[in-house]
């Protein structure tokens, strides 16, 4: 394999989209290859979470890889090649689906028009034909406008897809236009989801800028989005190989780009836009790593460095939660069982709050502005004594003392007891009404503590829930956050069969809260979600975890039996060897993304 040019690429696409590798296929070769950093930016689509049945990021860094998952946004309806590449959002946010649902409806309708069209004009192809995309099937909602000009080279009517792709360009009976985001738009919202946006291949875009009010030059419409809030630009790209009519090296755009724009923007970003086009027959195909970055520009970079600074401080969660999830297992050994199910569901939030989120600290455990935390499933209390051990509230000897009478760590936790415990908790659906109080406390004493509480969802049938839910709204208490460990399950069996409350999320919302859900076992959703609170200003807030019942447990995932678990020496000798090969995985992985440049 070539040696590449750069060992950092943040433009790469893969049969998500338009591309030929799948996911894998594209982070193994990045990896064969000695890249260092890559980024998978698929057109009009949220990024890839899993590769191989592991998380995306955790896949790469097992090969070395670090992994920068994006999307690349077609913005701005009359002007083609406007492209708006995302990094470090979150995901999850609804804008990114309904950003999604958008671009399906509006693609299919304008390609079925311009094949009509080249139909009309001699070029003989049809839809079927374009979705069957060259041996490689893609359903209608994953078709690409790229595809239809490789289908047209193919055919033999154009030498090469990107000669077709000009030729549409230039020609006003092929002027399809769908309707895409405004850039501007595209930019706002990344910032609101906690990202970053940066304009791909600027000289691909036409010259003069065709908007709908009046014609403007390119430096002009990039200026504009400037302006707007623009956060980088790409500068190294392999204009040769695209469909770039101009007459200016791809050497001489770079140069142009980096001191045109180089003070105006905090990024300058580069890429080879790889999309595999030799599996495709690409006379000329574009190589990864072939146009990128130094490692040295890269990491001198703030905003680059701290993209994956992200990744490893993902990791170190992750990794923190599985040594909370052991403290878990080694308490059950001391007590010879307990509520595991509830207790594992929870660990990623609990996780991420104490050792990322909270203001709190063993040594000042009784500080006045320091932020609450409120177990409401008082009976999950494994979780948060594994959590307070790893902090040093106590010695984590004591945690060999779970279930031993008079013990600082009984089946329920005791303010009184043990320190960083704020409340008693246990009799279900109290916890709520607790930290509502203390959440109007900080209001009225002018304290800026927050208040964080975890409510099972099979506790939100108890009535004082709701009423808790009314004051908080009411009273506007945006210092509390709540969040409904939705593992569906309760000790009795379905939580919806027992006492349905769906619309969980839909009845916050009407009582007045702030509302997100997000996949309460993705540390990297957590981790995102609680970077953007409060989610709106003047409301308390309602995060709605999907979780799975004993997560960490490979044998009692998703199961009401493990609510309570009597252990056995087998199963729990399984579960210890299992969580510390998983630990081990991570250690690795972060090794992976530790150099700093």
């Amino acid at each position: 394999m070539k040696k590449p040019n750069y060992t950092i690429d943040l433009h790469c696409h893969t049969n998500r989209s338009d591309g030929a590798d799948t996911p894998k296929e594209l982070v193994d070769q990045a990896a064969e290859a000695g890249m260092k950093v890559i980024a998978i930016t698929d057109h009009d689509i949220r990024p890839v979470k899993t590769i191989d049945g592991m998380d995306a990021v955790e896949y790469a860094a097992s090969k070395g890889v670090v992994l920068l998952r994006g999307i690349e946004i077609s913005c701005q309806t009359t002007v083609e090649d406007c492209h708006i590449v995302c990094f470090g959002c979150d995901w999850n946010d609804p804008f990114f689906e309904e950003l999604e649902r958008r671009v399906v409806q509006t693609k299919i309708k304008s390609y079925q028009e311009l094949i009509e069209r080249l139909n009309a004009a001699g070029y003989k192809i049809s839809w079927e034909e374009v979705l069957e995309n060259d041996g490689n099937p893609v359903e209608e909602e994953q078709i690409q406008k790229k595809m239809i000009f490789e289908l047209l080279s193919r055919k033999g009517y154009f030498p090469s897809w990107s000669e077709a792709k000009i030729m549409v360009k230039q020609a006003p009976e092929f002027g399809v236009q769908r309707e895409k985001p405004d850039p501007l738009e595209v930019i706002r919202e990344a910032h609101r989801c906690g990202g970053v946006a940066i304009m791909a291949h600027p000289y691909l875009i036409n010259e003069p800028v065709s908007l709908p009010e009046r014609e403007i030059s390119r430096e002009e419409y990039i200026r504009r989005l400037i302006e707007g809030g623009l956060d980088g630009i790409e500068a190294c790209y392999s204009y040769e190989k695209t469909s770039y009519a101009g007459s200016m090296a791809a050497e001489a755009i770079e140069l142009e780009v980096r001191s045109r724009y180089g003070n105006s923007v905090r990024l300058i970003s580069g890429g080879s836009d790889y999309h595999a086009d030799a599996k495709k027959g690409a006379k000329s195909p574009r190589l990864l790593g072939e146009c990128g970055l130094t490692h040295e520009e890269f990491f001198r970079n703030p905003v680059f460095r701290g993209l994956v600074a992200d990744i490893g401080r993902v990791l170190n969660l992750k990794l923190i939660a599985v040594e909370c999830r052991k403290n878990v297992l080694r308490m059950i050994r001391a007590g010879g069982h307990g509520h595991v199910g509830g207790a594992l569901s929870a660990m990623d939030i609990v996780t991420a709050l104490y050792f990322d989120k909270m203001n709190v600290s063993p040594e000042e455990a009784d500080h006045p502005d320091r932020d609450r935390f409120l177990l409401s499933a008082g009976h999950k209390c494994l979780a948060q004594y594994a959590a307070l051990a790893e902090k040093g509230y106590f010695a984590k000897e004591v945690m060999d003392t779970y279930g031993a009478l008079g013990s600082k760590i009984p089946g329920h936790p005791d303010m009184h007891k043990l320190p960083g415990v704020e409340a008693n908790t246990g009799a279900l659906g109290h916890g709520l009404s607790i930290a509502a109080g203390m959440a109007m406390a900080a209001k009225l004493e002018r304290r800026r503590y927050k208040v964080y509480a975890i409510c099972g969802d099979g506790e939100l049938p108890e009535g004082s829930n709701w009423e808790a839910a009314a004051a908080a709204a009411k009273f506007g208490l945006d210092n509390l956050v709540v969040f409904v460990d939705n593992n569906g399950l309760q000790i009795s069996g379905q939580v919806t069969e027992v006492m349905n409350m769906e619309p969980i999320a839909g009845k916050f919302a009407a009582f007045g809260w702030a509302v997100a859900k997000i996949d309460g076992n993705d540390m990297e959703e957590i981790v995102k979600m609680l970077d953007r609170l409060p989610i709106e200003r003047g409301k308390p807030t309602l995060i709605l975890c999907h979780t799975v019942k004993a997560k960490g447990l490979s044998f009692g995932e998703n199961q009401a039996g493990y609510h309570f678990w009597n252990a056995t020496e087998e199963l729990l000798r399984q579960a210890e060897e299992e969580m510390e090969a998983r630990a081990e995985e991570l250690r690795q992985e972060m090794e992976a993304v530790a150099y700093d440049g």
